[in-house]
């Protein structure tokens, strides 16, 4: 069926509008690379990951069994988990059976895990994410892999001082931890340091877990490897 005249000339100033806007659009990112590099490169950085997260989260909560979520977080290139397979799966198999309300990780990497725990946890969770550093706008995307109705919070800090101990203390407001995850300093003392300064924080009955409680080679040889784990 032919189309008027009127629509077909519709039809080019629409498709030449579109043109139009990509084009300024591509101007105005090289005009914002060119006075502000590195602003313009955290500003697409973030939207990027952003992405990622939504899509991350959209996923992970769509898979039903633990084993599922398990293998779509190991596998994810930006925000993956790296943990161990079966024992990430026991771990959250274990969390499911009491719904923890309160989580903190200690170490965050690249967030999958965060996510992992999130989709264990109760549909109104309050889960904080503790890190000596969240690179470029990490910190700010972790906070979107909540699942509806949970709030994720990170707090950029050493586990080892008071200052983020006081943090976390604050951010508790006088309740207890179900769940406490300590993954954070791959040396001894620094495991000993977060269970003595975090594990009051937890209620009986509650669950602590440790991830690279074993020396790796770069804190035993000072020889560093591309998976620096115990």
């Amino acid at each position: 069926m032919e189309c008027s005249p009127q629509l077909h000339l519709a039809r080019l100033l629409f498709a030449q509008i579109g043109n139009s806007l990509t084009m300024l659009k591509v101007t105005v990112r090289k005009i914002a690379e060119t006075v502000a590099p590195r602003s313009t490169h955290r500003f697409l950085e973030k939207r990027w990951l952003h992405q990622h997260a939504v899509e991350f989260k959209e996923q992970i909560h769509r898979l039903n069994s633990v084993e599922e979520r398990v293998d779509f977080a190991r596998g994810h290139a930006q925000l993956r988990s790296n943990q161990k397979r079966a024992e990430i799966i026991a771990l959250l198999q274990e969390l499911e059976s009491i719904k923890p309300k309160r989580l903190c990780e200690i170490g965050s990497d690249m967030g999958g895990t965060l996510a992992l725990f999130a989709s264990a946890a109760a549909p109104s969770a309050q889960i904080l994410s503790l890190d000596i550093d969240f690179p470029g706008p990490r910190a700010k995307v972790y906070e979107t892999l909540s699942g509806e109705g949970q709030t994720v919070n990170c707090i950029e800090s050493d586990s080892h001082s008071l200052d983020a101990l006081a943090r976390v203390k604050q951010w508790l407001a006088g309740d207890l931890l179900d769940f406490l995850f300590i993954d954070g300093d791959h040396s001894c003392d620094g495991v000993k340091t977060d269970y003595e300064m975090y594990s009051p924080l937890v209620r009986p009955g509650g669950i602590i877990a440790f991830h690279d409680i074993v020396p790796d080679s770069m804190t035993r040889f000072g020889t560093k490897t591309a998976s620096d784990v115990g």
